[in-house]
């Protein structure tokens, strides 16, 4: 794991949709089998374990969190580094557990036809109503980000779909995930062109003060509720250890 520097919805974090990460950082990858029982996400903060204390530098804000993480999340000896300072920490675990492996896993998880596993970035991003008018935009229906050409319409999963007032074809699909009073809690930008082998999605939104972009494959859209509440947990014990 290590520094994802300059990764915004904009810009980069749209790349790892197609799984092709050309990011100077190292990632952590999990297992489990598929009977495995469902951990917390904060298990290993739980085992006796050794701890790296770094702090995460959010620019934009110019705010500084500290964060207390497992070692055995880290497989890069610089990351290593109590005292450590990065802007951005990039994350590949299992949906089913928290548990990390080493590297050379990953040629495997990554073959797999339905890879349980998803990426999630803790970094400093545009506020979510911003995300929300780069990603209309990435439709590509004509409509740039004036979200008055755009409605909300509910769908599958408690989402609702962003779709152009016009009716133009959209090259990507965006939805949203609202609280009853409205406030927007997350964003999400797939793909949807067929001929892709393995279709994803990013889903943005914040927790703990901290901006979350994750990344997996759209077979588990369903599932986005608890992997924001997994991520969360998992924040709040780094932030709290």
């Amino acid at each position: 794991m290590g520094d994802v520097a300059g990764l915004s919805m904009g810009q980069g974090f749209f790349r790892l949709l197609n799984w092709n990460l050309p990011l100077s950082a190292s990632f952590i990858f999990v297992a489990t089998s598929s009977d495995a029982e469902r951990l917390h996400p904060c298990h290993l903060f739980k085992t006796g374990t050794e701890f790296v204390t770094q702090t995460l530098y959010m620019p934009l804000e110019d705010v500084r969190h500290t964060l207390t993480i497992p070692e055995v999340y880290f497989e890069d000896a610089f990351d290593r580094v109590d005292g450590s300072e990065h802007r951005a920490q990039l994350f590949r675990v299992m949906i089913d557990d928290f548990t990390p492996v080493t590297r050379r896993d990953t040629a495997k998880l990554i073959k797999s036809p339905q890879p349980n596993y998803f990426d999630f970035v803790l970094q400093d991003v545009i506020a979510l109503p911003h995300s929300l008018r780069v990603a209309a935009e990435s439709m590509a229906t004509g409509d740039g980000r004036d979200m008055s050409a755009y409605k909300e319409e509910r769908t599958d999963f408690g989402l609702l779909a962003l779709l152009p007032r016009s009716g133009q074809e959209r090259f990507r699909e965006v939805f949203v995930a609202r609280e009853e009073s409205g406030e927007l809690i997350a964003v999400f930008n797939c793909s949807n062109n067929p001929t892709f082998v393995n279709q994803g999605c990013n889903q943005s939104f914040r927790s703990n003060g901290v901006d979350v972009q994750m990344t997996y494959r759209r077979i588990h859209l369903d599932n986005w509720r608890e992997l924001q509440d997994s991520v969360s947990d998992f924040l709040f014990c780094a932030l709290t250890q």
